[in-house]
């Protein structure tokens, strides 16, 4: 099952013989499996459709076609106007129907970063947060994984857990004698001491080189820390420069501290199931963040993932709006999982794991190629 992005689409002209033979050449050529297309050819049913969505990737409508601006701010990614002539600054619709696409492709991406362009801010350390709006998930698991992974990629790895009840000891041992609680104390009572003092509580997991704080199974450090302590918290880590990558992995619930690592993020992976229930938590949820962290454009560093996937999409999801970049397939040995070692037994969720990560991190290492 290979990783599938697919980019959701609304072309829209008062000509249908035009919205026919797109759609005809979309069905019958590779072109359509990169696409969730849908063709309108008045304004009315376009605005209905952008209003019951969070955000659509590409609009390309023609001159005779009005958005409303408000429609052009909050519910679309990129849009792009059809043209009867040739101009540099629109796309014309009598061109070869593969340009065109490649052109729309083209200009849609160099406006809204894919998941490894996120992956590429400013500075050394890359912060990464999966989260998830409901339990059961499995966000944890992809989380472990994650990091494992790349750490596997010779890369220095921090994972970071901000559950109250965590499972990091199931998941990374070591046999160095330190508890990290204090990193905590420092975040909150003197954070002043915390960059010259955090890198003594960090340890390395013996089986994988994964970095990670030994802390209590029960955190109230944790449970406490407000979302200016999590901030002060991981620019200390960010500041130290010692890792290329930061996992964070975040708690179900919207507290105080999930605000303050989100804030701080290149980029959120939010993990989903191939349910209802899931899609609708996770809609309320990304409003809730938007409002929380003071950051309308937060969406845009946001990746969204199925996991325990059973292999069908469900038309019934595709009104919320939720452009879904990766699909992780259920494992369901994984019930029963004691110990990190258990969780490498499936390949073909290995395999998605290291595509997942070679898609984050394709534009890093061009940038790495590019300033060597």
């Amino acid at each position: 099952m290979e990783v599938k992005r697919s980019l959701t689409l609304a072309i829209a002209d008062s000509d249908q013989e035009y919205l026919q033979s797109i759609g005809q050449f979309l069905r019958s050529s590779e072109e359509y499996k990169r696409y969730q297309v849908k063709f309108f050819s008045n304004e009315e049913r376009l605005a209905a459709y952008l209003t019951s969505r969070t955000k659509t990737d590409v609009v390309l409508s023609s001159s005779d076609i009005h958005i409303d601006d408000e429609l052009l701010e909050k519910n679309i990614r990129y849009h792009a106007v059809l043209s009867d002539q040739p101009d540099e600054n629109t796309i014309f619709k009598y061109q070869p129907l593969p340009q065109m696409f490649r052109k729309l492709v083209n200009q849609y991406y160099a406006r809204n970063r894919p998941i490894a362009g996120a992956m590429t801010g400013e500075g050394k350390t890359q912060v990464l947060t999966v989260a998830s709006a409901s339990g059961g998930t499995g966000k944890s698991t992809l989380a472990v994984l994650l990091a494992s992974t790349m750490a596997s990629q010779q890369y220095d790895v921090l994972y970071l857990s901000l559950e109250e009840f965590h499972l990091t000891k199931m998941f990374f041992q070591s046999d160095e004698d330190i508890d990290s609680s204090p990193v905590f104390y420092y975040a909150k009572a003197k954070p002043e001491l915390l960059d010259e003092s955090f890198e003594n509580y960090v340890v390395t997991d013996d089986a994988t080189g994964v970095h990670f704080f030994q802390l209590a199974d029960q955190g109230s450090d944790i449970r406490e820390l407000t979302a200016k302590d999590t901030e002060v918290f991981i620019d200390a880590i960010l500041a130290s420069e010692q890792f290329d990558f930061v996992i964070i992995d975040g708690d179900g619930s919207l507290q105080d501290r999930m605000v303050g690592a989100f804030k701080k993020s290149h980029y959120i992976l939010q993990v989903l199931t191939n349910d209802i229930r899931s899609y609708e938590k996770t809609k309320q949820f990304l409003e809730e963040v938007q409002v929380l962290t003071e950051d309308p454009g937060i969406d845009r560093k946001i990746g969204f993932i199925i996991n325990k996937f059973l292999g069908e999409d469900i038309d019934a999801f595709e009104p919320y709006g939720i452009d879904i970049q990766a699909r992780f397939p259920y494992v369901p040995e994984w019930k029963l999982v004691t110990e990190a070692e258990q969780l490498y037994n499936s390949a073909l969720f290995m395999d998605q794991v290291r595509e997942l990560f070679k898609l984050m991190t394709t534009v890093r290492s061009n940038d790495k190629v590019a300033s060597g």
